[in-house]
């Protein structure tokens, strides 16, 4: 499937471990809880830049569409 993928758009050949990071997939993803965070403290120390997660997350694959990654 990847073949046909790569032989209509042409993408990228960045390397998969620049795309997947082991360490967050495996470690954040695998575990049996959930937390939830305040970000409070963070922009009081000047920590203002932040993005609804949402977006974040969609604002990723365009990033890697306009740069031939994926398709």
């Amino acid at each position: 499937m990847w073949q046909t993928i790569t032989d209509r758009y042409h993408p990228q050949n960045i390397g998969f471990e620049k795309l997947n990071s082991a360490w967050h997939t495996d470690a954040d993803l695998g575990r049996p809880l959930e937390t939830v965070t305040d970000m409070s403290k963070s922009r009081l120390a000047g920590f203002t830049g932040y993005q609804y997660t949402p977006h974040s997350f969609f604002d990723v694959f365009e990033r890697l569409r306009a740069e031939h990654i994926i398709p």
